[in-house]
């Protein structure tokens, strides 16, 4: 999903006076487009924190890990099977076959199991480290929603055996991932894939992400059609996996904004718990301990399609989407909820018409 934050300049208003439509992603500011002076002479190589690595996005961090596990014999060929969770995106599968087979099959023998932190919210990691145990299963950790949360106190990312991130869903930092493991033979396996990656390859990707938001923001002015541009992104996506090196401008965006933008979701998600918990719409999900890529809430089916259109209709990007309620992969428990945003780009503002809202719908 690509979600941005629409701007339309209109000629005599400031940007204090321009509508803006809040959407599911965080979208950059006016200044954040203009290629930013972030980064250091630091190299990838330093920045290796208890074992895990930045690399250029999420898709590349699972690349490298399904090849390392080929390279290892775990994965003997394109037909061994991993296991994957129902909602896996198409971008992603497509990555997973050029090295093996996924599939939902709990009997076709996987060797290897990815699961995936909904929205932000954590798995029943006990139920899956049982069953993974127990079959000997390899398991990736799909963390591309859930940056900083914690399940029973234990941050998600530290179960499996890898674990895979996706930090420009949080902030815009152009492409930007990370990849955590145990195995320190993955280290060398990862460097030396690392080391054969494209630097140029990674500007490119960047400068054609940067066209994209640029166009897709809606300024008056455009550089190339919008039409275009989301062309070059999804021909882009498919060298995703090949790139491992990250720009040095992607990490220091990323590390100058990540922890204003943690502490502002956990502010947007403790707001709308206090203000809507006596509806018991978010009774399904923690009090704490998660920072929500964005908010799935329970909503009662013969209000809920009003709330998503009273909500479109005041520039907030929602919809309804499938949640797991039992958040255990193998034996899922899916429902429908409203889907409503958990970022920086929401003003208290905004915040409060948000509230006000869904008070609305639930109430009438």
């Amino acid at each position: 999903m690509q979600c941005h934050l629409k701007i339309k300049i209109i000629p005599g208003h400031n940007e204090d006076q321009i509508m803006k439509k809040i959407m599911l992603d965080p979208s950059p500011s006016f200044k954040t487009l203009i290629l930013p002076k972030y980064g250091s002479s630091e190299s990838n190589n330093d920045k290796i924190k208890n074992n895990f690595r930045y690399c250029s996005s999420g898709k590349s961090a699972l690349a490298s890990i399904l090849a390392y596990l080929r390279y290892s014999g775990v994965l003997k060929d394109k037909m061994s099977t991993v296991l994957v969770p129902q909602w896996i995106g198409y971008e992603v599968y497509k990555t997973m076959t050029e090295y093996c087979f996924p599939t939902l099959k709990k009997d076709s023998d996987p060797k290897v199991m990815i699961v995936y932190h909904q929205y932000g919210f954590p798995q029943d990691m006990e139920r899956i480290l049982e069953y993974s145990d127990s079959k000997k299963i390899i398991l990736i950790e799909d963390c591309a929603h859930a940056l900083d949360s914690n399940y029973k106190d234990n941050r998600v990312g530290s179960f499996g055996d890898f674990s895979i991130y996706s930090f420009s869903k949080f902030v815009y930092c152009h492409a930007l991932g990370g990849v955590g493991f145990k195995d320190s033979e993955f280290s060398h396996f990862f460097q030396d894939r690392f080391n054969d990656s494209s630097r140029a390859m990674v500007s490119v990707i960047n400068a054609i992400k940067l066209l994209s938001m640029n166009n897709n923001v809606s300024w008056t002015n455009k550089i190339l059609s919008v039409k275009f541009t989301n062309g070059l992104t999804k021909m882009s996506y498919s060298r995703y996996g090949d790139v491992l090196r990250p720009s040095n401008s992607s990490i220091g965006l990323y590390e100058s904004k990540i922890n204003k933008e943690k502490e502002l979701r956990k502010y947007i998600y403790k707001r709308i718990r206090d203000s809507l918990s006596i509806y018991g719409l978010v009774d399904h999900l923690e009090e704490s301990g998660v920072i929500p890529y964005a908010i799935p809430l329970m909503v009662p089916a013969d209000k809920s399609e009003k709330l998503v259109s009273v909500l479109k209709d005041n520039n907030f990007e929602t919809g309804v989407y499938f949640f797991d309620l039992n958040r255990f992969m193998l034996e899922p428990d899916f429902v429908k909820t409203v889907l409503i945003p958990c970022h920086s780009g929401i003003s208290d503002n905004n915040l409060d018409k948000l509230i006000g809202l869904i008070k609305t719908i639930i109430n009438n």
